[in-house]
């Protein structure tokens, strides 16, 4: 509920297009969130760690990538590390359709799930 009121507030929608763009916008920053949980799992650190790390690998900026979701397009920003072993789990390589998992993302930050589960 506080999600679901936390949107309203925000974009105060009047009808169900307006509903359906403001869905379209919090798409784009939920994966990019989930993408960074899985890099800082992947490298064993949190981004901007000044401790020492277990291997050479580090990240390396961001790749852009379209997703189609049921609300149209959005253009997110994936993280990259040096060695190209990072292998996303909620959006995988040289996948674009995401609307099959729309729903389990909104259910996830819904319930109150930290990018780490």
């Amino acid at each position: 509920m506080a999600l679901a009121q936390a949107i309203l507030d925000a974009y105060q929608p009047e009808t169900a297009e307006d509903m359906n763009n403001a869905l379209k916008d919090l798409f784009g920053p939920m994966f990019e969130a989930m993408l960074q949980g899985e890099m800082n799992h992947h490298l064993g650190y949190d981004s901007n760690d000044k401790g020492p790390k277990k291997d050479d690998n580090r990240r390396n900026g961001y790749g852009k990538k379209t997703l189609k979701t049921t609300q149209g397009e959005v253009e997110i920003e994936v993280p990259r590390d040096r060695d190209g072993s990072f292998e996303p789990q909620v959006v995988p390589k040289r996948t674009k359709d995401v609307s099959a998992i729309e729903n389990k993302v909104l259910a996830m930050y819904a319930r109150g799930m930290s990018q780490r589960d």
